[in-house]
């Protein structure tokens, strides 16, 4: 089992339509294909995490990086892990905004319980710079 993480600059005309349609496509295909996994954005960036087989995951990572809805895709881990951490969600959406106390409440609340604590600690600095 492999597990992606990247972070990216949502497009200058990013809309809440493309976030809905991000949603809708990545939850079918993602469930075709056994990927699991969350989408964080606030308002202007990205960061993702997937999980699933390499043979999958190569080209969905090809998809994302074609993908002109957002840019300057920056892989921050891609390891191997033992199991997931997302096993329900084929695409699951945390939106962020406000202040930093406001995004700590609200992804300790939605983070996956198995998420271990290296990732989580990379998703709430993501979160404070951001």
């Amino acid at each position: 089992m492999r597990q992606y993480i990247y972070v990216s600059n949502a497009a200058p005309d990013f809309c809440e339509d493309d976030l809905g349609s991000i949603l809708s496509t990545s939850r079918q295909r993602n469930g075709d294909d056994g990927i699991t996994g969350f989408l964080l954005f606030n308002g202007r960036n990205f960061l993702q995490l997937v999980e699933g087989e390499s043979g999958v995951l190569d080209p969905l990572i090809q998809r994302l990086h074609d993908d002109d809805r957002h840019s300057g895709i920056r892989a921050v881990e891609d390891r191997e892990v033992a199991a997931r951490c997302c096993e329900d969600w084929a695409m699951h959406l945390i939106q962020i905004g406000g202040a930093v106390s406001d995004k700590r409440r609200i992804l300790d609340e939605a983070l996956p319980v198995g998420l271990v604590p290296p990732q989580r600690d990379l998703v709430l600095n993501f979160a404070r710079l951001t």
